[in-house]
């Protein structure tokens, strides 16, 4: 819309035939003002420091949050001070209010002197650099297709056509069933998603449709495909701009309909939230998607951008979250990432957004009740909380709809245990309102979604114990409560966020319980009863058809062996303190010789299994699959589990 404005100025500007206009001529004032425009409407509905009138607070905004090119950025701003001050001194001429470079020559060589240059020549050609430079920059930003040359209709209307001649058409293209997709189509052609199209809408619509049609017509599954397509249009028929993004981008489009057909889970999320169709557009490079320090001050800046608006917060945790994970599920379909990396970027992914809801809550519970206190052996102290990751999210191991199981432990002891504002409470009141509104802004489900589901059940004493539990109170349980269960799950088990204090002790007391002596005989009934239990519990189907996490042969089985062995040999190992993924125990228990290649095996094996869980969730499809797909990883499993716990 910009660059159409834009446009219209350009023409006016020769009818006019007037001199070179400094404002408003190609590489003026206002392509630079349209430029930082352009960037303050799209990000400035949630970055207030671009609500600006100010055209050098808005530069500062784009350089510091890196919002785009940092070359493109100082070339313009450099610009826009040269022909600031070239307007400023065509004005001073006859104290006018123009723009327009005079013809006369002792004019030129007047503003050439105010300028500091020797001659108008000297000065013309500088001009003509900054010209350049700014025209160069817009045009890039705002390339556009022209509507008559770029964009060939490859039909009429395809909403116009008789019954005949739209089947040919479905046919050239190459649509096996020709007549079910017709009926389709019509019924599409007439929905109220279509007819309440605004006239700009269907124009764009007409124009990239018959691609989109061609595009479907060249995958296996088009039936399905095409319903994915046509529910995407259908969410977006409302809001032409969508399908100005699709016009715009054929290769976009290209990208969206193998997405599409690769990933039904991909197809829901940007159906239900079109917005996520920009970070298809603009991925970045590969180095810089899953950066972890990146992620976490990309975020940082967008909530700072809305910190106060409560609201917003939610909205902009969630739609980052959905963003990074797409940005995820598109590189792993591309092959551009492996499984375990997808199971990684997806955990530090949650770690990143634990950490910035944790930074949030605890602001708003200080300005309420002030910071926690107390004095510990005469010295006063300034506790904090943790939280710890168990399972899949404690071993790296999430994949995209992955619950999040998680306790929360804080250090607090001593005496004089309250905080320090005017409305004071006693810490243990504090700490245990600031996990409730953690799990809160996590859980609570708005327009955007949730963010993820959490689990607290893992915490000593279950559902019925405390909801966040002292360093000292999660030792002496452990110790002297825990079950044999808690004990391999806290194998399993980090620190994800909050204090670095936490971090430091959660630690030293997670080698310390692994570390505990047990009597071999005992710990190989407790593991081996336990995983009964659950397999009781979730009455797996076996056969021809088994479920990849829970029947015999699986992932749980996997999972238990690693914690036996674990569980047996850190008390003269303790490197095996040093990891919570199954694979790196697995590669670390076998590079100490405790146990044979064979069951090193098991590591692929967990890999082979988890990149099949992955392709089931991107397609929405449950963790069943037919057993012949991985019956010599089953036998394998089983052979090793029978090896240890039956022999």
């Amino acid at each position: 819309g910009l660059a159409q404005l834009k446009h219209k100025i350009d023409r006016q500007a020769k009818r006019k035939g007037a001199h070179y206009n400094v404002k408003t001529g190609q590489g003026g004032i206002r392509e630079i003002e349209f430029f930082v425009q352009a960037f303050q409407i799209l990000k400035g509905g949630r970055n207030h420091h671009l609500q600006t009138q100010s055209i050098f607070q808005a530069f500062d905004t784009l350089s510091e949050q890196n919002i785009t090119d940092l070359k493109s950025l100082v070339q313009m701003r450099e610009s826009y001070c040269f022909l600031r001050m070239l307007e400023n001194r065509i004005q001073m001429l006859n104290d006018q209010q123009t723009h327009e470079i005079p013809s006369q020559q002792n004019h030129l060589d007047r503003i050439s002197l105010l300028l500091d240059y020797t001659d108008w020549p000297q000065l013309q050609q500088d001009l003509q650099r900054h010209q350049a430079q700014v025209n160069a920059i817009f045009a890039t930003l705002f390339s556009q297709q022209d509507d008559t040359s770029t964009q060939k209709k490859v039909v009429p209307h395809l909403d116009e056509l008789d019954k005949q001649h739209h089947l040919e058409i479905l046919r050239e293209m190459g649509f096996r069933k020709a007549e079910s997709i017709h009926q389709r189509l019509q019924e599409f052609y007439h929905s109220k998603a279509l007819l309440f199209m605004s006239d700009k809408a269907k124009k764009r619509f007409h124009a990239f449709f018959p691609e989109l049609l061609k595009l479907v017509s060249e995958h296996p599954r088009q039936s399905p495909l095409l319903e994915k397509m046509l529910a995407l249009l259908s969410s977006i028929a409302g809001r032409s701009i969508y399908f100005e993004l699709l016009y715009q981008n054929i290769p976009l489009l290209i990208k969206l309909v193998h997405l599409f057909d690769s990933s039904s889970w991909i197809a829901n999320e940007v159906t239900r939230h079109p917005i996520l169709l920009e970070s298809l557009l603009y991925p970045g490079p590969l180095s810089d998607r899953f950066d972890r320090q990146k992620l976490s001050r990309a975020l940082s800046i967008q909530l700072q951008n809305i910190s106060g608006d409560v609201e917003l917060e939610l909205d902009v945790l969630r739609q980052f979250k959905r963003v990074q994970t797409l940005v995820i599920a598109t590189a792993e379909i591309a092959n551009e990432i492996n499984t375990d990396q997808v199971s990684l970027y997806l955990s530090e992914l949650a770690d990143v957004i634990l950490q910035a809801v944790y930074d949030l809550c605890l602001a708003e519970l200080n300005i309420q009740y002030g910071s926690p206190h107390c004095v510990i052996e005469g010295n006063p102290c300034e506790p904090s909380m943790g939280i710890i990751g168990y399972g899949k999210l404690g071993g790296y191991e999430l994949h995209y709809q992955s619950d999040l199981d998680i306790i929360f432990l804080h250090d607090s002891a001593g005496t004089d245990q309250v905080t320090s504002g005017d409305r004071s409470i006693d810490n243990s009141t504090y700490f245990s309102r600031l996990a409730q509104k953690i799990i809160s802004k996590i859980t609570l489900l708005t327009a955007a979604g949730k963010l993820y589901e959490i689990d607290t059940r893992l915490r000593p004493d279950g559902a019925s114990g405390l909801l966040v539990s002292s360093l000292s109170a999660f030792n002496q349980y452990q110790q002297e409560k825990a079950w044999v269960w808690e004990h391999q799950a806290i194998i399993r088990a980090r620190y994800i966020a909050g204090s670095s204090n936490i971090q430091r002790e959660f630690e030293t007391i997670r080698c310390h319980i692994m570390s505990l002596p047990r009597k071999d005989a005992e710990l190989r009934t407790e593991i081996a009863s336990m995983r009964e239990k659950m397999y009781q519990a979730k009455k797996p189907p076996e056969g021809n058809m088994i479920n990849i996490k829970h029947s015999r042969g699986c992932m749980v089985d996997i999972e238990f062996l690693v914690q036996y062995w674990v569980l047996r040999h850190t008390n003269k190992f303790a490197s095996l303190c040093e990891t919570t993924d199954n694979n790196g125990l697995i590669n670390e228990l076998f590079r100490l010789g405790l146990i044979s290649s064979e069951e090193q095996r098991l590591g692929e094996i967990y890999q082979t299994f988890h990149k099949w869980l992955h392709a089931r969730v991107l397609q929405n499809q449950s963790a069943e699959i037919p057993s012949t797909h991985v019956q010599e990883e089953i036998e394998q499993v089983r052979a090793c589990w029978d090896k240890t716990f039956t022999e």
